[in-house]
């Protein structure tokens, strides 16, 4: 199984990982506190250049190594230039010119190899790993790795380690933009160092993360209302052109809703992680005289001085502290459940959207139908017209002549039927005294009449005709699908009967 490192020592391949020699500026805060409780703050910004960060580190050596001095001291690396236009740099690439500078910084930190596969997965992640004294660990620490996803814009990584021995938190934060800086760094001057824990670090990661979550959701909603109340007009030629933007929304909503899901299973371990770090802390904590194992806490009174407030030993702090990040955390996921719900309503916005067009398409159909059975009710007005006059005019006998006399022309002549009053049923030239219809013409009515009920009926006979075969061949599928519905539930209590 792929099982985390457990050692602290890089290789190479860990350090060819990271980039190096681009252009950037890296900003380190340092907050510590003295043994007689007194408080510092010193913002500093460094180049890429290696002087830089050796001058630097060799500061920042001879304070760890003293063991005097607790606090918070977290080194904010820049993001490099994009290499592509329009994609961010990975955050592993690193505002250095050399790589020897950050093998020192690893060094002087103590931080784990496991940040080069946390970076490297690029998606959210949280982990903590617990070192004790050992031959190749010269003293207690717990280290943790962090990250938030790729998927969107500004994620960050960071790599911490806590010291139980000095109660000092360490740790580098990879791909920060100027906003991020300042808002750490302001988090940080903030913050009360005799609530210090191992989590503090990594939790300001999972602000930074909420941040740029709570962001992408809000961005999603504004063009959600944009796209909505822009055109209240209904045309369907509208919708369709609006359809991909729709698509669009709906996309990026669930890609938003995914990583908000996984950074909430992540800040779940942190929670369970902060418990576990107090029970670790006091584990690697060596037993202190009672005049030095109590801290001052310092609060603000209403007028703005601060006054002690008594002493306060270190576990009852750092059950203080796990309070306090316990609540945010829970304040975050509380955030998060109600994004999740804005993300819906985009989700069921776009899907109202795709139902009006639905529901257009569907009246527009029916009024194409409607027109064609129009149209088809006149087809049959029309045959059946043609069916009615048809026999009526091939009986009709036309005007030819003498038949007896002249029967040599007649039979080269051909047989085209004639109007009605075309034929000799009517003499419209008759002398006075003599009928002008022929009193033949009942042989007319009658023939034409015939042959007219009888195309008209055979007409009626084969339209209802194919009209029953198509019902009846419904019937019997519908007879078919019952009767192998009854045959299923016969052989399933059979085999209940049998069982």
């Amino acid at each position: 199984m792929d099982f985390d490192r457990t050692s602290l020592e890089w290789s190479q391949h860990d350090f060819e990982n990271f980039g190096y020699g681009f252009d950037g500026k890296s900003t380190v805060v340092l907050k510590t506190r003295t043994a007689g409780q007194e408080t510092q703050f010193e913002k500093k910004t460094l180049s890429n250049s290696a002087d830089d960060w050796d001058a630097w580190l060799r500061d920042v050596a001879s304070l760890i190594s003293r063991k005097q001095t607790s606090g918070i001291c977290v080194v904010m690396c820049d993001r490099v230039d994009p290499i592509f236009s329009g994609i961010q740099a990975p955050s592993r690439y690193l505002p250095m010119k050399e790589k020897e500078s950050f093998a020192q910084l690893v060094q002087t930190f103590r931080l784990h190899p496991r940040i080069t596969r946390t970076m490297l997965r690029e998606i959210c992640s949280f982990s903590v790993q617990y070192h004790s004294r050992d031959e190749n660990t010269k003293e207690d620490m717990i280290t943790y790795t962090a990250r938030s996803s790729s998927a969107l814009p500004d994620d960050v990584a960071l790599s911490s380690t806590y010291f139980p021995e000095m109660d000092l938190s360490v740790a580098v934060m990879y791909g920060c933009n100027k906003r991020q800086k300042w808002q750490v760094a302001r988090q940080l001057e903030a913050c009360d160092l005799a609530y210090n824990h191992p989590i503090l670090l990594p939790g300001l990661l999972f602000e930074l993360d909420r941040y740029r979550l709570v962001q992408s959701v809000e961005e999603l909603l504004d063009k959600s209302v944009l796209n909505t109340s822009s055109d209240r007009e209904p045309s369907l030629e509208k919708d369709i052109a609006n359809m991909t933007v729709f698509l669009e929304l709906s996309y990026e909503s669930r890609e938003v809703e995914k990583e908000i899901q996984a950074t909430k299973r992540q800040m779940v371990k942190m929670m369970n992680a902060t418990r576990e770090a107090n029970q670790s802390t006091m584990s690697f904590r060596p037993p202190k005289p009672s005049d030095s194992n109590t801290v001052t806490v310092i609060s603000p009174t209403e007028g703005g001085s601060a006054h002690r407030s008594g002493n306060m030993t270190d576990e009852a702090r750092w059950i203080k502290a796990e309070q306090q990040i316990k609540t945010r955390l829970e304040d975050i996921s509380y955030e998060f459940d109600n994004k999740l719900n804005d993300l819906q309503m985009i989700w069921k916005t776009v899907a109202q959207g795709e139902n009006q067009m639905n529901l257009r398409l569907s009246q527009a159909n029916m009024a194409l139908s409607r027109d064609m059975k129009r149209d088809s009710s006149q087809m049959r007005s029309i045959a059946l017209l043609t069916m009615v006059f048809l026999p009526v005019s091939t009986v009709a006998p036309p005007e030819y002549g003498n038949l007896v006399a002249d029967i040599q022309t007649f039979s080269r002549s051909y047989w085209i039927p004639q109007s009605i009053f075309s034929t000799t049923f009517f003499n419209w030239d008759s002398p006075e005294g003599q009928p002008v219809i022929s009193g033949h013409f009942w042989i007319f009515v009658a023939v034409a009449a015939g042959l007219t009920c009888i195309v008209v009926g055979a007409w009626a006979f084969a339209t209802r005709l194919s009209n029953a075969d198509g019902s009846g061949k419904g019937k019997r599928t519908k007879k078919k699908g019952s009767a192998s519905d009854e045959e299923n539930s016969v052989g399933v209590l059979d085999g209940d009967k049998r069982e």
